[in-house]
């Protein structure tokens, strides 16, 4: 097999690996957690008319998401979650959307207040895709404090629920060539 034969293997089983992440992360999901209704229509239009070059109409419904999401009395959580399903729909768009997708990833990131429960598992899927995209910028430092930050979150949940994703985060960090943990606090994307 030739060499951009298997780095397209590797890079699909990467992509499998993470969605297969995403899909375990949601079902232990607080139902708290997750968009309501009217924001989960709101991001399906926005996915359905995102343009890369006229995204104007996309980011007045993740706007309006948003919104919802910080309304007063909602758990910090949903923002979160909420930020996480932009930043993830972006990651289709990375070459051109970058700096869009990192711009929701720190509104989710300001929005999360710690819980250490399962209302923490949005935090730990935002930041493995704001280390996504530090990735694609070539910019490992700041992905590897992403996924450091991912740890540390990690550390406040419950063994059971997070075996599977702590090893998912390490073989990212290996992956990335990420130096030993330099225990430095989750920090805005930018």
């Amino acid at each position: 097999m030739s060499r951009q034969g298997l780095r397209g293997l590797r890079a699909g089983s990467v992509t499998l690996l993470l969605s297969a992440c995403a899909a375990s992360v949601l079902a232990g999901l607080p139902q708290a957690c997750r968009p309501q209704a009217e924001a989960a229509r709101w991001l399906q239009q926005a996915r359905e008319s995102f343009d890369p070059a006229a995204p104007r109409t996309a980011e007045a419904l993740w706007d309006a998401a948003m919104a919802h999401a910080a309304a007063p009395g909602v758990p910090s959580c949903r923002a979160v979650e909420t930020a996480w399903q932009i930043g993830d729909f972006l990651k289709l768009h990375a070459r051109t959307s970058s700096e869009l997708a990192l711009d929701y990833l720190n509104r989710g990131m300001a929005a999360h207040r710690p819980a250490a429960t399962t209302e923490d598992l949005p935090l730990i899927k935002l930041l493995k895709t704001s280390a996504h995209f530090f990735a694609r910028r070539g910019d490992r430092e700041r992905a590897c404090r992403s996924l450091d930050g991912a740890l540390r979150v990690l550390e406040r949940l419950p063994a059971a629920e997070v075996e599977t994703l702590r090893a998912q985060i390490t073989t990212e960090r290996v992956q990335g060539r990420c130096s030993p943990s330099a225990g430095s606090e989750p920090d805005q994307n930018r």
